[in-house]
């Protein structure tokens, strides 16, 4: 978390660095303050073991570490001031705030969420209650505690990262899956910070009326950890890959036999 952070940093400040400013120089700030946001990203993803063991209430405190972990990360890779800016994501939305005066806090709305919300519905009930208690949008399968999923097989819980679907929840570990889900959903969440090294060029291509419309009122909601999470995919050990090895690890505060 520490050294992806701090490369994903340091990478996109030295693209928005000023033409004046040493390359080098760039890289330092941009890796040490991505850093600062690696620690903060690991320590949220890693209370939500807490969430299994005491209260699914203990989702809104990882989300809120993990969220301002995530804003150090892309306040670095933008070559913004340090701490200047932060953002949460929500479900549908995510909300920007800047501790500038100038700077009116922004609530902007993820394209890609109602196409994830209808594919985890399609599987389980809304749960109003737990989606409540921990900012995700959950749904439920009432049934049984595993469901089939074509081309995965029988699953206790999916992530479909805006929204999730987990199994029975009378079952006594059904609290853990919604732990080991939500980290797939801050996994998600990310990997959108990559959108600092597209976005110098992508300003260059687009017209202003586009770049207003994404600027005030849609989030650029690139999809890159599909991509990663299919190339994980191909492991043949279930938790060699890596992305449901930190679920369930930071999920379950457990050994995990990746053999």
């Amino acid at each position: 978390n520490v050294i992806c952070s701090g490369v994903t940093s340091c990478i996109g400040s030295m693209i928005h660095a000023s033409k004046n400013e040493k390359k080098g120089k760039a890289f330092l700030t941009g890796f040490w303050q991505g850093g600062i946001g690696g620690i903060l990203k690991f320590s949220g993803k890693e209370l939500t073991y807490q969430v299994g063991r005491n209260s699914l209430y203990y989702a809104w405190p990882a989300r809120i570490v993990h969220a301002a972990g995530l804003s150090i990360v892309e306040n670095a890779a933008y070559h913004r001031p340090f701490l200047e800016n932060w953002h949460l994501y929500l479900g549908i939305v995510r909300m920007d705030f800047s501790v500038k005066k100038d700077n009116p806090m922004r609530w902007r709305f993820l394209p890609l969420s109602p196409y994830n919300i209808y594919r985890a519905s399609r599987y389980g009930k809304f749960d109003l209650g737990k989606t409540l208690q921990t900012g995700s949008i959950i749904f439920h399968h009432r049934e049984s505690v595993l469901f089939d999923v074509p081309g995965l097989g029988s699953v206790a819980g999916l992530s479909y990262y805006n929204a999730m679907v987990v199994g029975n929840e009378n079952y006594v570990l059904h609290p853990y899956f919604i732990a080991h889900e939500l980290v797939h959903e801050f996994q998600y969440y990310e990997y959108m910070t990559l959108n600092a090294w597209i976005s110098k060029p992508a300003e260059k291509i687009v017209g202003s009326k586009t770049k207003n419309i994404f600027s005030k009122y849609l989030y650029a909601e690139v999809p890159y950890f599909w991509g990663f999470y299919e190339w994980q995919r191909q492991k043949k050990v279930f938790y060699q890959n890596f992305f449901e090895f930190e679920a369930e690890s930071s999920a379950t505060n457990t050994y995990i036999n990746r053999r």
